[in-house]
This record gives structure tokens, C-alpha cells and sequence, in this order.
């Protein structure tokens, strides 16, 4: 049986599973006398400080096991520990309901879970954080801790539900060959933590524990995203990819037939520069840099964004540097406050621009001034169409005027518009003729066309990159970039497939960024097909109201057949 997912990390691993699933969490419920409330409240506070001291002692071996960049993810925990509102309603409660501190507890969280559903699917995630805490200080409290423990040995295929973030960062992950997860998604935690070490994962299988018996042997492929139960013979060991390749050629990709292509990296934190050398990537299409946001919940200065834009600009020299400006919204700068019922159609990225100044004008002073050294592209998400452009635009000369103004040396850097929004896109040609080049955000793209909130595992299996709705509205924006003669480059994860990569290619899309760890398998599949070949399988899929990933690719391999063998 197949089980599809989110394809995470690429690579091919066959091993035996080990299934994890985790006990059900049982709350203590007790009444007590007035007069041990004051005794009840300071177990409480004991809890939350010895809490706190756990989480430190974590970040530090997270930051020195998988590096600096990565140990931000216990940051949401700390932060709610800390939170006066989350602790102070924890300890009324004690005091008005004369209940102890786990039922207590267990109360807020249930109330703050249920505001985290109703916000955004990044903010809904935080709720694994909410779950950890949760578990955390009621093992302090008393309670028994369910460790996970891996076998020995030979490297396993984890198969779990999820992992809280405590678990991610104690297990030993030597012991894990590839990751396969009920939920989660390409923002979720373990996403994060298996590309940073290079494990194969597939996440959102929605059944795999209850699919996958342990010690069975299993097949998982992070490049395609999906898991076989029952791999058959002709599945071998020498087929499975390795995960860190080093020393690929630099250069764009051509196709048999001559056409350039040109491959850029994905990177979403500085420490991963390095990948992005190794893969041979022609630079950095798409730094996404609200993660520099997240180790204070605050930015770092103009001066210290500068000195990291210049580092890794000319760590990738002499290809560019893509710089997205800080994607997010209120919830992100205060999560226990979320914006609206719905923040991802809400304020975000510049609709933020009132109320979030302090995040965007140093950070694009500093853009202006690392760019007067090095070749840096700046690239503003979210744009909705021309009159946002404009806006856009103006705030970009006033800053320009300031910078002059402080005697700043600086430089205006190639300025572009990521078109990840259905209205963006019908726009596409107007918005060409604002900005020096366009970026086509897939991830965000597809689920606001197709109506899916790719996270949630509901409904996350309609989540269809090959709809051919969203295929023939990626070919209408290159024929708009066309017209406006504007560069064009894809940024989201349709281009870090197979199918994809060479779908976009037959569409017209001639510059594909991707995670550095696609990149060897891109190359690979567009160096085997000839332009021609590959537009003739697009004609032909799009012909079809069904279109898929299979169904492309059994045009692909149809054209194939087709195509005389050279005399």
C-alpha cells in the first residue's frame, strides 16, 4: 500500500519500521481545602521554573547537535511559560475553582489550543508547543514522562503521529534512517529538524501508525513524498539516494536539446549557506528571512542585518542573493493574539506596514546598503496587485531618501514581486512593468486557488499542484511576464520535484528555486529530456481535465517512445 504525503526531505530509504505511538495524556483531577491553595499555587511556579531550566539546557544541546540557527524552536515554549496571562490564569484558577495545579493548567491550555485552531495553519502548529509545555510541567508536577527510546542498531524508519518538539530534539537521531508522519507540514518542526540533518521525510500520511506495523519493512521517498508498506522485491538497497552530495557542477542545467535552465536554492536559515555551495546552486532564489525574527520574537538591528546580508551574499558571489522581506503578521509578533479569525487572508507581509514599521524599514536600509557591495534581489511577498505595487514602490524611495540622508553608501538592488496570489496573478503583466523581475510562490499560490489549507490533515489530500486549473494559471502568468519583458522565476516546492521541475520547464519558467537538497535530482531530470519533449508532454496533459503528476508523467514517458532514436 502507498501512503502519500508532504515530500519533506528528498532521499529513498528501505529499512524496518519502528512505530511510535504515544500514550494518552491523563490529567489528574483533585478538590482542595482553602488553606492549600497558597501551597498549591507555588508547586505551580516550582513546576514552570524547573520547566524553563529544562528548555535551556535543551536549547543548548539543540544549538550545539543540529546548530545555532535551529534552537529557536523552543523560544514559543519559553515565551509561554514566561507569559504573566498564561501563568496568572493558571493560578487563579487554582484559587477560584479550589482545584490543583494539573487540572488547572490542563484548563488554560485546552482554552489557548482553541484559539490556536481558529487562527493561521503556522499559528494552529504552535499548538504541538502548547501540548509539550503541557506534558512538561505536568511530569514535574508529578507525573510519568513516556519517553521515546529507539532500538539499537541498525538505523529505523520512525513512523509516529507527530513529535512534540522536546521529543525531536532528545531522541538520537543517529538512529533514524527516514521520518514518516501522520501530520505536520513543510513549517512543521520536524520538517525543519529532518532537512537540517538530511533524513528523508514524509509528513500529513494521515494513517501511517495505523497503516505501518513495527518491524515491517517499509520504502520511504522524500523526493516524491510518499511511503510503500509493501515494497515489492525489485526494491533495492543500491536504488536509495545518498543525502549529502557535495561538489556538483555550478553552471545552469541544459536540456538535451541546449535550453539553459537555472537551478537556485531555497535556505531558511544563514547556517544553511553552506548546503547551498555544496549543491551547486547558482545562488539563493529565496531567503526567507522572518526567521531572523524568531530567537528574541524581535529583529535584529539595521547594522546586524546588514553584516548577514553581506555575509551570505558573498558566500554565494558571484551568483545573487534573493532576499524575501519578512513575511508575517500580528500573530507572529504577539501569537497569544492572533489578528483575526482567519490571519492568513488577513494582515500580513506589507498589509502589516502600520502597524509593523519597526520590522520592515530597517530591514530594506540594510538591503539598500549591503546591496552597494554585493549582488543582492530583494523580494516583497504577498503583493496583491499594482495598487500594493505602488505602495510598495513609494515606501522604497522614501527609504532610499533616508539612507542619502544619513550619508549611508547604498545602492538600489533589482526589486521583485512574488506572485502567490490568484489576484497577483491575473495582474501579472501590470506588476511586470512595476518590478524588475517576478517570483511565483507555489506553496501559497495552489492552496489559495485551490481553497486547501495545505497543513490541515483534513483536507490537505486536495492540495493538488498538477490541478489543471493552477497549471493553466502558471501558464498565463508567463505569457503576462512575457509580455511585460520581465524576468521570471519560480520559488515554492512544485519545482523541487520531478514532475514538477519539468512541468514548470514546459510552461516556460526558466529560473526554478528549490531546496539544496533537490537540486542534484532537478538537474538530473532536466538534463534528460529535450525541451521539445517535454513541451509536447505538457500539450498533451493539458488536454486532459485530470491532470496529475502520473498522468504527466506518463506523457513524458509516451513522448518518449514516440521520439525516433538518433541514426
Amino acid at each position: 500500500m502507498r501512503l502519500s504525503g508532504f515530500a519533506i526531505a528528498p532521499g529513498q530509504v528501505l529499512g524496518k519500521a519502528f512505530v511510535f505511538r504515544r500514550a494518552e495524556r491523563r490529567v489528574p483531577f483533585r478538590h482542595i481545602e482553602k488553606a492549600d491553595v497558597p501551597r498549591e499555587r507555588e508547586r505551580l511556579r516550582a513546576a514552570f521554573r524547573a520547566a524553563q531550566a529544562e528548555l535551556s539546557d535543551l536549547t543548548a544541546r539543540l544549538s550545539h547537535e543540529a546548530g545555532e540557527a535551529h534552537a529557536y524552536l523552543f523560544d514559543a515554549q519559553v515565551l509561554m511559560l514566561q507569559d504573566p496571562l498564561f501563568a496568572g490564569r493558571s493560578l487563579s484558577l487554582i484559587d477560584e475553582r479550589l482545584i490543583g495545579a494539573e487540572w488547572a493548567l490542563s484548563i488554560v491550555c485546552d482554552e489557548l489550543r482553541s484559539l490556536f485552531a481558529r487562527a493561521s495553519a503556522v499559528i494552529a502548529e504552535r499548538s504541538h508547543d502548547l501540548d509539550d509545555v503541557l506534558d512538561r510541567v505536568l511530569t514535574l508536577l508529578g507525573g510519568t514522562k513516556g519517553d521515546l527510546v529507539l532500538p539499537k542498531g541498525e538505523k529505523v524508519v520512525l513512523v509516529c503521529q507527530d513529535l512534540k518538539p522536546s521529543e525531536a530534539a532528545e531522541i538520537d537521531w543517529s538512529l533514524v534512517g527516514a521520518l514518516v508522519a501522520d501530520h505536520g507540514s513543510p513549517t512543521h518542526h520536524m520538517a525543519i529538524l529532518a532537512r537540517s540533518r538530511s533524513i528523508p521525510c514524509v509528513l500529513g500520511v494521515r494513517t501511517g501508525t495505523a497503516e505501518v506495523l513495527s518491524e515491517s519493512l517499509v520504502f520511504v521517498d522524500g523526493t516524491a513524498g510518499y511511503v510503500d508498506t509493501a515494497p515489492s522485491p525489485e526494491t533495492r538497497v543500491d536504488k536509495i539516494t545518498e543525502h549529502r552530495r557535495a561538489g556538483l557542477p555550478e553552471g545552469p542545467i541544459r536540456t538535451t536539446d541546449g535550453v539553459e535552465i537555472l537551478l537556485r536554492a531555497n535556505i531558511e536559515f544563514p547556517s544553511d549557506i553552506e548546503t547551498v555551495r555544496e549543491s551547486g546552486a547558482m545562488g539563493v532564489g529565496l531567503f526567507r528571512s522572518e526567521y531572523l525574527l524568531s530567537r528574541q520574537g524581535r529583529a535584529p538591528s539595521e547594522d546586524a542585518q546588514l553584516e548577514i546580508y553581506r555575509r551570505l551574499a558573498l558566500a554565494v558571489a558571484p551568483h545573487p542573493l534573493t532576499v524575501r522581506t519578512f513575511d508575517l503578521g500580528p500573530e507572529d509578533l504577539s501569537p497569544a493574539s492572533p489578528s483575526s479569525p482567519n490571519p492568513a487572508l488577513g494582515l500580513r507581509a506589507f498589509r502589516l506596514l502600520s502597524r509593523g514599521g519597526d520590522y520592515f524599514r530597517p530591514q530594506i536600509r540594510a538591503l539598500l546598503r549591503a546591496a552597494d557591495e554585493t549582488a543582492i534581489r530583494i523580494l516583497f511577498p504577498f503583493v496583491g496587485g499594482v495598487r500594493e505595487a505602488d505602495e510598495i514602490l513609494a515606501l522604497v524611495l522614501e527609504i532610499e531618501g533616508e539612507v542619502r540622508s544619513a550619508g549611508r553608501a547604498f545602492r538600489r538592488p533589482p526589486l521583485g514581486a512574488m506572485i502567490e496570489i490568484p489576484s497577483a496573478a491575473l495582474v501579472a503583466g501590470p506588476l511586470g512593468r512595476k518590478f524588475d523581475y517576478l517570483c511565483v510562490g507555489t506553496n501559497d499560490l495552489i492552496q489559495y486557488t485551490l481553497a486547501v489549507d495545505r497543513a490541515d490533515p483534513r483536507v490537505g489530500h486536495l492540495y493538488a499542484p498538477f490541478h489543471p486549473a493552477v497549471v493553466r494559471l502558471l501558464g498565463e502568468i508567463v505569457s503576462a511576464a512575457r509580455d511585460a519583458n520581465v524576468p521570471l522565476s519560480v520559488c515554492g516546492e512544485m519545482a523541487a520535484s520531478r514532475e514538477g521541475a519539468l512541468l514548470l520547464a514546459g510552461l516556460g519558467y526558466r529560473e526554478l528555486s528549490m531546496a539544496p537538497t533537490s537540486i542534484r535530482q532537478v538537474r538530473h531530470a532536466l538534463a534528460s529530456f529535450s525541451l521539445a519533449e517535454v513541451e509536447e508532454a505538457v500539450a498533451m496533459a493539458l488536454g486532459s481535465d485530470a491532470l496529475s503528476a502520473e498522468s504527466f508523467a506518463a506523457a513524458l514517458r509516451a513522448r518518449r517512445r514516440e521520439t525516433p532514436a538518433p541514426v
